[in-house]
C-alpha cells in the first residue's frame, strides 16, 4: 500500500487526493500496491486505482469523529 498523509494545519485529505492524481503513474511505486490511502488528522480517502480524484471513496463515512477530550485525537467507535 501508499500512504499520502497531511497533517490539516497546512493540508487536507483532499490536498493528498490531488497529489495521488497528478503523480507520474507509470513510476513503478504505483503498478506494486492494492491500496493507496490519503489522510489528514481527522479524515481518510482510499483507493485502489489513484489516478483520478473521483476514484478515491470516504473510509470513515458515517463515524463521529469526537475526541473525548481537546488533548486527543479524534476516534469513533465501531
Amino acid at each position: 500500500m501508499t500512504m499520502e498523509l497531511k497533517h490539516e494545519k497546512n493540508q487536507t485529505v483532499h490536498d493528498a487526493v490531488k497529489q495521488y492524481a497528478g503523480r507520474d503513474h507509470s513510476d513503478r511505486i504505483f503498478q506494486l500496491p492494492f491500496l493507496h490511502i490519503a489522510a489528514d488528522t481527522s479524515d481518510v480517502m482510499v483507493a485502489t486505482d489513484p489516478k483520478a480524484e473521483n476514484n478515491f471513496s470516504w473510509y470513515n463515512t458515517g463515524l463521529e469523529n469526537k475526541a473525548k477530550n481537546e488533548k486527543e485525537y479524534p476516534a469513533a467507535k465501531i
